[in-house]
C-alpha cells in the first residue's frame, strides 16, 4: 500500500540511523537500527520512531510492528520508554551473543539458555487496540545447516502470531 522511511536524530559522533516502514493491506512493518553510541540519541530516536507511527497508524485498526536492532537492554531508558506504547513479542533472552566467551567454550550452545550475551533486539507490537495472541516466539541458535555464529554477530529472533 505505502512505503517510506524517515532519518532519525543522529547522535554526536554516531552513523546516521533511519527508519524504514512498509503498509501492507493488513499490517505495517517497521525496522530500524538505533544508536548504539549515545543513549539520549538513542532515545530520541525511539520517541520519533514512535511518534511518527502512532500518528500515521494508531486508528487503522491494523497491527503495527516495530523490529530491529535497538542497541537496548531491557532495563534502558530506550526500551522503559517504548514499554509504554508497544508490547515486546520476543523473549528477552540472549540475541547479542558474547563471542569470546562462545569461542573459548568447548561446544558451541545448543540452546538460547545456554548462549552467554545480551538482549537488545526486538519485535514489537503498537498498543493500538488490536487483538493477538504470540503463539511463539524464539530466537535461534541451532540450525539444521551452517552456522548462525558466522552469519552475523546477532541471533535471528522469531515471533509467531495469531489475530
Amino acid at each position: 500500500v505505502d512505503s517510506f522511511n524517515i532519518q532519525l536524530p543522529k547522535g554526536k559522533g554516531s552513523e546516521t540511523r533511519a527508519l524504514a516502514v512498509v503498509e501492507y493491506e493488513d499490517m505495517v512493518v517497521a525496522s530500524t537500527h538505533l544508536d548504539h553510541r549515545n543513549d539520549s540519541s538513542q532515545l530520541a530516536q525511539a520517541m520519533l520512531a514512535t511518534e511518527t507511527l502512532q500518528s500515521r497508524y494508531a486508528a487503522s485498526g491494523k497491527p503495527v510492528f516495530l523490529c530491529g536492532d535497538f542497541n537496548a537492554y531491557p532495563e534502558s531508558q530506550t526500551l522503559t520508554y517504548l514499554r509504554e506504547h508497544w508490547d515486546m513479542l520476543n523473549k528477552p533472552v540472549t540475541t547479542y551473543p558474547k563471542w569470546k566467551e562462545i569461542k573459548n567454550m568447548e561446544t558451541m550452545p545448543q540452546t538460547i539458555e545456554e548462549t552467554p550475551g545480551f538482549c537488545i533486539d526486538y519485535i514489537m507490537i503498537l498498543k493500538n487496540g488490536v487483538k493477538y495472541e504470540v503463539t511463539a516466539t524464539n530466537t535461534c541458535v541451532p540450525f539444521e545447516s551452517g552456522s548462525v555464529f558466522q552469519s552475523s554477530d546477532h541471533l535471528p529472533v522469531y515471533v509467531d502470531i495469531k489475530f
